[in-house]
């Protein structure tokens, strides 16, 4: 526990390799971003946005346990899919393109505050 404590880091929930598609700066990796409750607009790495810190981990009783590591190898899955789709700024058709990019949007679904949320308001309503 300890040692996943001490190496904590920012998870991201919207995957770098989107994100990489709406870069200004592409040296630093920095992007426009506007904040509808504050009505202002800013720039900032990547690495600051679309992210909190230890998103992935879970703590179940005194075990903590992260799915950062799966996180990164889905994306590592559908990232040939994705790129191809980018770069040729249409759709192959191909099992496996319709299968990377299923698997993209699925766990997108499921890798969001608002999922994080129903859930434990799901557990909080049983648990009563």
């Amino acid at each position: 526990q300890s040692a996943l404590l001490m190496n904590a880091q920012k998870h991201h929930y919207v995957p770098k390799l989107i994100l990489r598609n709406f870069l200004f700066d592409k040296k630093r990796e920095f992007v426009r971003v506007y904040d509808k409750k504050e009505d202002r607009e800013f720039k900032t790495s990547i690495h600051n946005i679309m992210a909190e810190r230890r998103f992935h981990d879970f703590t179940f009783d005194e075990y903590i346990v992260s799915f950062e590591n799966i996180a990164g190898k889905i994306e590592e899955v559908i990232l040939p899919a994705y790129r191809s789709v980018i770069q040729a700024r249409q759709l192959s058709g191909s099992p496996e393109e319709r299968g990377a990019l299923a698997l993209l949007i699925a766990f997108q679904f499921v890798r969001t505050r608002a999922a994080r949320d129903h859930w434990k308001q799901l557990d909080d309503i049983v648990r009563e």
